[in-house]
């Protein structure tokens, strides 16, 4: 009879990680709109993108970030490992825009700015705005995705074309310095939302 019992114990956590599983998928999948996601596939550039499979070690790259941030009661030992499909990669190509566009009009910009007004000379006058903005084309990317708390995140980490070194197949290569050559973003699939960009120091 025990062991009738611990049969049916286990079928019962099989059956709710897959209902929980399958949940996040058709949720996902539901927010995304067909027009949108075939507009972005063609877009996707599977040669530039590498995934690295989430393990604990890697929490922190979720807990720094918003919405985490501060939270004593960061869920690190309850993310799971979330493997992206093409629909996926057309999702976060399309907020990943959205991103780039909102930093090369705001942050770019004024940085920009404060260049041409502390660097009054002839030679400043010829620095182009794009100097300062983010062709996204021209970066190599990393895809680290988990579910926390019932929701898909996706930890991108982009390294410009020139610095194509440091992009391995499978493994996180984290640069200090080197300005907008590098940079991260995170991504909240299910909420198809994005919480800034965050470009390297200068140095």
């Amino acid at each position: 009879m025990i062991k009738i019992y611990r049969q049916v114990f286990v079928g019962y956590l099989l059956l709710n990680v897959f209902i929980s599983c399958t949940y996040s998928q058709k949720r996902i999948a539901f927010n995304y709109g067909n027009k949108l996601i075939e507009k972005y596939k063609s877009k996707v550039d599977t040669d530039k993108i590498d995934i690295i499979t989430y393990e604990k070690k890697y929490s922190y790259c979720f807990q720094d970030e918003e919405p985490f941030k501060n939270r004593m009661d960061f869920p690190d030992n309850s993310i799971i490992n979330y493997k992206l499909n093409l629909n996926d990669y057309a999702a976060i190509e399309y907020i990943a825009n959205q991103a780039v566009n909102k930093f090369n009009n705001k942050e770019a910009l004024e940085e920009y700015n404060r260049y041409r007004k502390y660097h009054p000379t002839t030679d400043s006058a010829k620095t182009r705005l794009s100097e300062f903005q983010i062709n996204l084309n021209e970066y190599y990317r990393k895809y680290m995705a988990g579910i926390i708390e019932g929701k898909v995140y996706v930890k991108i980490f982009c390294y410009h074309s020139s610095k194509k070194e440091y992009f391995h197949n499978g493994e996180l290569v984290e640069v200090d310095g080197g300005g907008k050559l590098f940079f991260q973003l995170l991504i909240n699939l299910s909420k198809f939302k994005h919480y800034g960009i965050e470009v390297n120091a200068p140095i």
